[in-house]
């Protein structure tokens, strides 16, 4: 198994990276709208991943934290979801919103991925509720899709900033989260600056 790759992004297509490693170039599919500021070319990225194997293909899949990787293996077990549906939802919603969405039995954020209609959406919140209880997703709160779509912009922003600081894409976005769940609606610099606050207690 392919627990984790580092090496320099040398492709960046629509949903996948190609990765150098050593010399070998690594196809993996991610969730690069939530990555977005956390990659670029001719950089060097760090990702924990997930390989499936089939008969005729195998096919890597690569997350910025253990926290969304968690999440892509609970939804990649419900029946009917393949890995290409499963990163879909992963890269559509944060974790807190996929959290919140199987706890409170909402179908809706599943529902507006491509690909997942309703009846598949009623069964990602049915088995998927008793797995987040137990997973202790940071930053759950009843936050509705309006508000998410118009804190996503900073959110991202934010994470991008404290990567620069030198935090890593897992330590940003737990801190952004914890900061979102309190107020989703804070402007960048806010969130940026209590984000940061957050960090430094640690």
């Amino acid at each position: 198994m392919i627990a984790s790759v580092r090496g320099e992004v040398i492709l960046i297509e629509e949903d996948y990276l190609v990765v150098d490693v050593n010399g070998l170039g690594m196809q993996i599919f991610a969730p690069l709208n939530r990555m977005e500021g956390l990659y670029r070319l001719h950089e060097e990225i760090f990702l924990y991943t997930h390989l499936i194997v089939r008969e005729d293909l195998w096919t890597l899949f690569g997350f910025a934290d253990t926290e969304e990787l968690s999440l892509f293996k609970q939804i990649l077990n419900i029946s009917g979801i393949g890995g290409k549906s499963a990163l879909g939802i992963v890269n559509r919603l944060a974790p807190a919103e996929i959290a919140g969405a199987a706890l409170h039995g909402d179908s809706k954020p599943f529902e507006s991925v491509p690909g997942i209609g309703k009846k598949t959406a009623q069964r990602i919140v049915l088995e998927l509720k008793d797995k987040v209880e137990k997973m202790g997703i940071a930053g759950i709160a009843e936050v509705s899709r309006p508000a998410a779509a118009q804190s996503q912009v900073g959110d991202n922003d934010a994470i991008a900033a404290l990567c620069q600081l030198g935090y890593s894409a897992g330590e940003a976005k737990k801190a952004v989260i914890a900061v979102l769940s309190e107020d989703p609606l804070l402007d960048s610099d806010t969130l940026l600056r209590k984000a940061l606050l957050r960090l430094s207690k640690f």
